[in-house]
């Protein structure tokens, strides 16, 4: 919770981030096209996090348009393909859209129900929302 802390890791985050060659896109072509051995060897990522980005800033959605929706969001399954072998422990999806008192982040989260219960991914997203409040609080 101390804010100098928080901004020294952001800027470290960022600087992390500027130095991955072509912003991380060539990640699965090297991985899975090219088979780079390191890459190759190394363990699948647990985690899928997808930052959509701001959906409030988009003038037209095209032929198809993102879930906004927090209740129509809710309804979906926590686990979307059951009968499919498991990519990630936990698929994260974050968007920023548009309400009434400004841009707001919506968090959808999907899981392996084999992997974890309700009240660990309760608890993560608990986690995540403190730890966005104090990103926040020091920017």
């Amino acid at each position: 919770r101390d804010p100098e802390a928080v901004r020294t890791l952001v800027k470290s985050i960022a600087e992390h981030v500027a130095a991955v060659p072509k912003r991380g896109l060539d990640y699965g072509l090297l991985r899975y096209g090219r088979a780079d051995p390191d890459l190759a060897a190394a363990p699948h990522p647990q985690v899928e996090f997808n930052y959509v980005g701001r959906h409030d800033l988009s003038a037209d959605p095209g032929a198809w348009a993102l879930n906004i929706d927090p209740a129509l969001n809710g309804l979906l399954p926590v686990a979307s393909e059951p009968d499919l072998p498991l990519r990630y422990a936990f698929d994260v999806v974050s968007v920023v859209h548009a309400t009434e008192t400004g841009p707001r982040l919506l968090t959808s989260w999907r899981y392996s129900t084999a992997l974890c219960t309700e009240a660990d991914v309760d608890e993560l997203t608990r986690l995540w929302s403190e730890a966005l409040d104090v990103l926040a609080a020091a920017l």
